[in-house]
């Protein structure tokens, strides 16, 4: 398993903009997905207040600074390529018709490429008389869990009580479309990076990362992919407002013309991730080619 790390941190965010809903029953019987399947870790991952087998390297930085490109919720191309250089803000040259991004003027490798998410959102599992639930009404009972001005957010967790879970287990899926003139390239790196949300409830275990199963916005709404691979062990807390990343495999981009990933839970604490309808950031994965 290889390296993730948690970079970033706003300020204090004061008490009195949340009087929210939390986790507020957790159910320690929960045995989740069956975290067993496809057990071969190909990344791995590491953070802060963690075991003794991750480590973290946390920096300050301005969420504001990482505004990205545009993206839509189609599931279809790609809509968001940041070239080197740009903080997302500017996005002066990218490709939001995924067409473009990551050709070299030089002849020799393609320049590195950074994708925005077309698909970041959550769903509730069915539990009992409780029905599943998807993207959309995931998404709003995230922002009430949140309870802050951000929107587009995302959210994982064993046992959501309060906020309209009643004690679901929440999963957020994060699906990235290659533009064509990249697909087939030998990748160096690939990296995901997720911003957790401003809420005072927002921060909590980081989550256990699997590739899954085709999915898009439609096959959401009935219900959730299966688990493929694991991907990298449980993160461990993540801090309000940070930016996680993951360290991933290549090969799960050299595969083909898409990279699907999960998020499940391995706590029992909420964790807000932003999705891919977040006006400020959206989950990201970044390349680099050989």
């Amino acid at each position: 398993m290889t390296d993730s790390r948690i970079v970033g941190r706003s300020p204090t965010i004061p008490l009195a903009a949340l009087a929210v809903a939390g986790c507020l029953l957790r159910n320690p019987g929960f045995d989740g997905e069956d975290a067993s399947a496809g057990a071969s870790a190909s990344a791995g991952a590491s953070t802060s207040a963690a075991s003794s087998t991750v480590t973290a390297a946390v920096t300050t930085t301005d969420p504001s600074s990482t505004s990205a490109a545009s993206g839509t919720g189609t599931g279809g191309a790609s809509t968001g390529a940041v070239l080197p250089g740009s903080t997302g803000a500017d996005t002066t040259g990218s490709a939001t018709d995924g067409s473009g991004g990551g050709s070299s003027s030089t002849g020799g490798a393609p320049d590195p490429l950074t994708l925005d998410a077309v698909i970041g959102v959550c769903v509730l599992l069915t539990l009992g008389d409780e029905p599943y639930v998807g993207p959309e009404g995931c998404g709003a009972i995230a922002k009430a869990f949140n309870n802050t001005a951000q929107s587009g957010l995302t959210f994982i967790d064993t046992a959501l009580n309060g906020a309209g879970g009643e004690g679901r287990t929440a999963l957020s899926f994060f699906r990235f479309d290659l533009p064509p003139n990249v697909v087939g390239q030998p990748i160096a790196t690939l990296k995901l990076e997720l911003r957790v949300g401003d809420g005072l409830m927002a921060e909590g275990d980081g989550g256990h990362l699997y590739s899954t199963g085709p999915f898009d916005l439609e096959t959401l709404k009935v219900g959730p992919p299966a688990q493929v691979a694991e991907l990298a062990a449980p993160l461990g807390n993540v801090a309000i407002d940070s930016v996680v990343t993951w360290d991933l495999d290549p090969a799960l981009a050299v595969a083909g013309d898409v990279v699907l990933l999960g998020l499940w839970p391995s706590s029992s604490t909420t964790t807000v991730y932003h999705g891919h309808e977040s006006p400020t950031v959206q989950p990201r994965l970044h390349i680099t080619f050989q």
